[in-house]
């Protein structure tokens, strides 16, 4: 009779009861969740119906915000990301690069990559528990969304989680605070224009009007005062 080297017990995970997968300390369940999304609680990542709620929110920041210097910068700085080259040779880091290498050839821009970015801080600052604390899923959860402007062909391919995780950890340490800038200003840009139309609703409360002198060339205009040639 043959013995195992990891005797089988109970996932970690509470109320689960199965029994753990190898070495893991979860089950296989578990244990896949933990993998995919760094949390075994995580039943799934961001889907693209999840950001598609923000995507018309962060397309106008950055289209009202094009021409300034914080954007000019973070897309340098996605233009640095897509640019990966590995310094150490690691396994993750030159799968990290052939990743790139991907995006780009499949015409994935330095602006892609910000607007995703943004798409997430979006949607982190509206659901703030969905990563249960962790940066780490959060960093995965980045990755792989950048990563799915160019999806697989083939069913059921993924990409190395730890290069995934390194991907969500330099667009987060390069374009985070930039996203979460643009979600602060696009939320008063926001806040102003509802006050605006709630003003619209008051008819009563006097204000002064500003008029319009601007000179018209148009002919009622010269004709009333007398100008030759109406």
């Amino acid at each position: 009779m043959t013995t195992s080297n990891h005797p089988s017990r109970i996932c970690d995970e509470p109320r689960c009861g199965r029994s753990t997968h190898g070495f893991s300390s979860w089950c296989a369940t578990h244990a896949s969740r933990a993998y995919l999304h760094g949390c075994p609680k995580m039943k799934a990542g961001v889907r693209e119906s999840d950001l598609r709620a923000w995507a018309s929110w962060v397309n106008e920041g950055l289209s009202r915000y094009r021409s300034t210097a914080a954007t000019a910068a973070a897309l340098k700085l996605a233009q640095g990301i897509l640019d990966y080259r590995n310094e150490n040779g690691f396994g993750y880091q030159l799968e990290l690069e052939r990743m790139m290498l991907i995006l780009k050839d499949d015409g994935v821009t330095a602006g892609d990559i910000l607007r995703r970015v943004c798409l997430m801080v979006f949607l982190a600052s509206a659901a703030p528990h969905r990563y249960h604390g962790s940066t780490k899923v959060e960093n995965l959860a980045i990755g792989r969304a950048i990563m799915r402007l160019a999806p697989l062909q083939r069913r059921g391919k993924r990409y190395a989680s730890r290069a995934v995780h390194l991907l969500g950890e330099m667009a987060r340490d390069y374009l985070y605070v930039f996203g979460m800038r643009l979600h602060d200003r696009v939320k008063q840009d926001a806040a102003k224009v509802y006050e605006l139309k709630k003003a619209t609703m008051d008819l009563d409360t006097h204000a002064e009007v500003p008029t319009d002198d601007t000179p018209r060339a148009g002919q009622a205009h010269r004709r009333k005062r007398g100008i030759v040639g109406a």
